[in-house]
């Protein structure tokens, strides 16, 4: 009988945005005694993969780790695979990135120990069919994938282990199935026992390779033993690296496997069914097919998600500078790391670290893009979220500002000297997880949200995070009422209608977004289509992300040249929003925590500033209302 193959191995990643101190203890707790005990069983032989920011942090902070790596790839007893530098979702990105991304890694792991990697994982396990050739053109021989994968595929018995090809365009790809729920059982019984059980597997079904992940957090004395054991009985069954085992490996099969992704990632996409608990929910309730769906469950990641598109199409244009080009390519990649457009085990999507590094990256790379005595400020108009309708986008050279039809909302406002994006916010949403009492947001954390209240508020009325409305201007789509180019103008309009006890009040509000430089102005013009015989409040809602609470500083100037100004000044990042108006005008504010659950349980994490601005609107006058609100943003 052949040999016993155990191809074993581990893999090591953390999002862009992760900070200092959790790399530190990501290092001290899991890389550092793993990998120590492992340089000690020189008989075992495992793959390595290691995200590329990691790569690069292990390099600055720790060179020791580094050698140790570089001696143990030496002596072939690891071997290190390849993959994407900053783990984006190969499908979600544009073609010549997925092959600049990996081709980054694989030239980090070749310049660094002396051999490219032939091999690789994906990040998230996504998968898509045209992934064959890409990978196989970036230099891939293999990849791992989940042994669930094979199963979609129709694959039963010996071939639920074995490797297989996969072909896209003609390329060939191997594609090695790492066994899922052997791997969840590393722990739970003692090492003879689980090599027993290999063994058992490899009789009954003729497998000659069984391949596992490892999970080197925690378990040190159960490692030492399993690896001890299997040093012992190397003669029965071998670790072996996945270089040498595709070198030995024949008449292995063709398989084609559908766009599929991990079944645990899919179950933080859906929302709980109506008479369903947590516990009661199966594969029967859960989305088939694609991580894609996060894109529309969760706004905040289709927005950054356009965002990351739009700035490759504006890398992709510069045109005879290859060290800009290469700066601005880097800072996107930084960008389109998977975890901050989705939710995951780690937070993904309600980590403000994970958002605000993406958007940070982005805009460096948007900077880069502006060419001096070029560029110019400019408004235009295009699909940018690519929901079918024009957004307006203010492009200046310290400030960019979106505007959405949807609400008539600012969907971003960015600050270029501290590369912060104001609106980098997040919603309350239904999860399966969460009390159902919870409150939840209907409609994203725009700013400039309008609303319509029979009284003035106060601060009571917003402790759930929720404007009082009888108009619900905020739910609307917005019309385009005028656009000019040359004055960098957009102007909107809805119809709608105020809720009264007499019945409905026909309501008409015009809106005007104008820019130049760092400031811009919001407008309103109001007006009835019937007389009014009672007062009602205009309320106009802004939701800022800020670094934190502690950093805010909040102070009203009623004397100002402007009328009152309401100064918010973010010492995080050393800069000011400044609104100002010279009709007076109420305010409140309320900072947004946002519960998500994380693999140590449920957390709370500021998120954003809510403020709504409030001007009182008088029985019988004269009509229409008017009021303008400017905003500039500039340095402490």
């Amino acid at each position: 009988m052949p040999i016993q193959k155990l191809v074993l191995g581990i893999r090591n990643s953390l999002p862009v945005g992760t900070s200092e101190e959790e790399f530190e203890e990501n290092y001290q707790k899991v890389l550092k005694p793993f990998m120590t005990l492992l340089y000690n069983h020189p008989g075992v032989y495992l793959w390595n993969y290691f995200s590329g920011n990691l790569l690069e942090w292990l390099e600055e902070r720790h060179p020791e780790f580094i050698m140790l790596l570089n001696d143990m790839s030496k002596r072939k007893q690891i071997e290190l695979l390849g993959g994407v530098h900053y783990e984006a979702f190969l499908p979600l990105i544009p073609s010549p990135d997925r092959l600049g991304q990996i081709e980054f890694l694989t030239t980090f792991i070749r310049k660094r120990f002396g051999r490219r990697p032939r091999g690789g994982v994906l990040p998230g396990d996504v998968w898509e069919p045209s992934l064959a050739s890409t990978l196989k053109s970036a230099g891939f021989d293999y990849i791992l994938l989940p042994d669930s994968y094979f199963a979609n595929a129709g694959c039963r018995g010996k071939e639920l282990y074995m490797p297989c090809y996969t072909e896209d365009l003609g390329k060939n790809l191997i594609v090695y199935p790492v066994s899922t729920g052997l791997s969840g059982r590393i722990g739970t019984i003692d090492p003879g026992t689980f090599i027993d059980e290999l063994s058992l597997i490899y009789r009954n079904t003729g497998t000659e390779v069984i391949c596992l992940y490892l999970n080197p957090l925690g378990l040190q004395d159960w490692y030492d033993e399993f690896f001890s054991l299997l040093e012992e009985r190397s003669t029965e069954i071998s670790t072996f690296r996945p270089v040498r085992c595709t070198r030995i490996l024949e008449n292995l099969g063709k398989r084609y496997f559908s766009s599929v992704t991990f079944q645990s990632m899919m179950r933080w996409i859906e929302r709980r069914p109506a008479g369903k608990d947590q516990e009661d929910l199966d594969a029967s309730v859960l989305p088939a097919g694609s991580y894609r769906h996060f894109l529309t469950r969760y706004p905040e990641g289709n927005a950054l998600y356009s965002k990351m598109m739009y700035t490759s199409l504006l890398v992709n244009q510069i045109r005879g500078d290859r060290s800009r080009k290469k700066t601005a390519r880097e800072e996107l990649w930084k960008a389109q790391c998977h975890s901050a457009y989705w939710h995951g085990r780690d937070g993904g999507i309600y980590r403000r670290a994970f958002r605000q590094a993406a958007y940070y990256s982005l805009l460096e790379s948007e900077k880069v893009t502006k060419e001096r005595g070029i560029f110019k400020p400019s408004i235009f108009t295009t699909d940018f979220d690519m929901d079918g309708n024009q957004e307006y986008l203010y492009r200046g050279t310290n400030i960019n500002a979106y505007v959405h039809r949807f609400g008539g909302g600012l969907i971003e406002l960015d600050y270029f000297p501290a590369s912060w994006n104001y609106c980098a916010t997040m919603a309350r949403h239904e999860e399966l997880y969460l009390n159902d009492e919870l409150p939840t947001d209907s409609v994203p954390r725009y700013s400039f949200l309008d609303h319509i209240s029979d009284r003035a508020l106060v601060q009571e009325d917003l402790k759930h995070g929720v404007v009082p409305d009888i108009a619900d201007l905020s739910r609307k789509v917005y019309e385009q009422d005028a656009f000019h180019r040359e004055t960098r103008e957009v102007k909107l309009k809805v119809d709608g209608s105020i809720k009264t006890e007499e019945g409905e009040l026909p309501v008409v509000l015009h809106k005007q977004y104008s820019f130049k430089k760092n400031i811009f102005m919001v407008g309103y013009n109001l007006s009835t289509g019937a007389s009014n015989s009672r007062e009602f409040y205009f309320n106009t809602e802004l939701n800022f992300a800020f670094t934190s609470p502690e950093n805010l500083r909040i102070q009203l100037n009623e004397n100002s040249a402007d009328g009152m100004t309401l100064l918010l000044e973010d010492r995080g990042i050393n800069s000011r929003i400044s609104l100002s108006c010279q009709t007076p005008f109420t305010w409140h504010s309320l900072p947004m925590n946002i519960p998500y659950l994380t693999e140590g349980g449920i957390v709370e994490e500021y998120q954003q500033h809510m403020l709504v601005l409030g001007w009182k609107i008088l029985p019988d006058m004269e009509i229409p209302w008017t009021v303008e609100v400017q905003v500039k943003l500039d340095k402490i």
